[in-house]
């Protein structure tokens, strides 16, 4: 099958942005769009990719004044487009895993938060221990490790985690010391709740100690 050549030329335009997109997905929540969506996201990509390389040529250029590492030519600017790339998809994701719109918000542009779900923002934020109440009415409490990016499917794995009375009675708290982790499927949550740290006094907790949040796995 003969391959239309204006293909492979528009592929071959596309590699950086698609390729900065690819590691982009990989190291994110993000799901990835559809296929229309990716040649928009790709096309957006590489122009800011060529925007990169413009600058990588002349500070060659520059460099090159100083001391001359050979002529920049058509496979340095493959190379350059591809190593950009890869440099590019990776700091895209790294800013939207530590919240990049942050400042965005703060200046009023707007509201929107840089993760896939509120879901997945709640767990990214909160970083504290969780009570999972369950359909069946059962309640779990452990500290979140992995979670899935949608409420729809996938997994929640808890550590040190506790099983909870439906009544107020602390002590009646279920530990699980032989467990190192469990996985509930979010098919089977109602809903979660996010706990606050809270200081409790040497003498409250050694009169009680089940009144106090354990500390994080692996602190201390």
């Amino acid at each position: 099958m003969e391959v239309n050549a204006e293909l492979v030329a528009l592929l071959k335009y596309l590699l950086p942005g698609l390729l900065a997109a690819w590691v982009y997905y990989a190291f994110t929540a993000f799901r990835r769009p559809e296929a229309f969506e990716r040649v928009i996201q790709a096309l957006i990509f590489t122009g800011i990719v060529q925007l990169i390389v413009f600058a990588e040529y002349h500070a060659a250029l520059w460099i090159g004044e100083c001391h001359s590492f050979g002529p920049w030519t058509a496979h340095s600017e493959i190379g350059a487009s591809v190593i950009s790339a890869l440099v590019f998809g990776a700091a895209a994701a790294k800013g939207a895993t530590y919240d990049w719109m942050r400042p965005l918000r703060a200046w009023g542009l707007t509201t929107q938060m840089p993760y896939p779900s509120e879901w997945y923002g709640a767990f990214h934020d909160e970083n504290g221990y969780v009570v999972v109440q369950l359909k069946d009415e059962r309640r779990i409490m452990g500290w979140p490790t992995e979670w899935p990016s949608s409420p729809h499917a996938g997994h929640l794995r808890l550590q040190e985690a506790q099983w909870l009375s439906a009544t107020d009675d602390p002590n009646a708290a279920v530990d699980l010391p032989e467990v190192s982790s469990i996985l509930i499927s979010v098919d089977d949550v109602r809903w979660i709740e996010f706990l606050k740290v809270k200081e409790i006094s040497d003498d409250a907790q050694a009169a009680n100690p089940t009144t106090a949040i354990p500390a994080a796995p692996g602190a201390g």
